[in-house]
């Protein structure tokens, strides 16, 4: 049996068809039930890139806060940079200039972007890869979510808050080294768009409005 033949015979098994892509239009959003722990290194790791501009200047990828207020409880948000679509900038521990970097991507391909936390509450540090680019980022603050990660906006304080428009090819979060989340893009047995887990065996729905676009 083929690559291919085998592929089909597990998506149908499966009652659902892979996607290249999952798009939100700036409504739509996914809520990963997944919080980081405390004393525990983690990382992210996806292919995305932004469509347009969100309507509200600084959209969220992904992220979360500790509090509805943000400030010095702020875990991490990885935006767009203001009115450009070009570039992002990612907000680690508080949300004073000094823990802001700017990083460049493209507006028009896929970017790979992974963050990664070292778990360490005393000296809490971020590795950001964008491409083929790094970065290191010292935060003031414990790497320590209290919410869960949400998926094309940033989740502050249980808020969903500051929706983006982008495309996304997958999204994975590990802890410790072992893999928590295998997102990617599916339609189910029904034709809805959404993300389908392989370490759960799960499908995450859309918890905004309107419908993901995908190809």
């Amino acid at each position: 049996m083929s690559f291919f033949d085998k592929l089909l015979e597990y998506e149908i098994k499966n009652n659902f068809k892979k996607l290249n892509y999952i798009e939100s239009t700036g409504t739509q959003w996914i809520d990963s039930k997944w919080f980081a722990p405390l004393n525990t290194s983690y990382k992210i790791e996806t292919e995305f890139y932004f469509t347009a501009q969100g309507a509200e200047g600084f959209a969220n990828f992904c992220g979360v806060n500790t509090s509805n207020g943000g400030g010095a409880n702020s875990f991490y948000n990885i935006q767009q940079n203001g009115v450009y679509i070009n570039s992002i900038q990612i907000r680690n521990g508080d949300n004073a200039d000094t823990n802001v970097i700017q990083c460049p991507i493209s507006k028009t391909d896929f970017n790979y972007f992974s963050i990664e936390f070292n778990g360490d509450n005393n000296s809490p540090q971020s590795i950001i890869k964008v491409n083929e680019n790094s970065y290191t980022v010292t935060s003031s603050v414990r790497n320590q979510g209290l919410y869960n990660l949400y998926i094309f906006i940033g989740n502050r304080g249980g808020l969903a808050w500051r929706a983006t428009k982008a495309r996304m090819k997958y999204f994975r979060i590990y802890e410790n080294y072992e893999m928590k989340r295998n997102f990617n893009p599916v339609l189910d047995k029904v034709k809805i768009p959404c993300l389908y887990d392989k370490i759960s065996k799960s499908f995450f729905y859309n918890q905004g409005t309107g419908t993901f676009l995908y190809n």
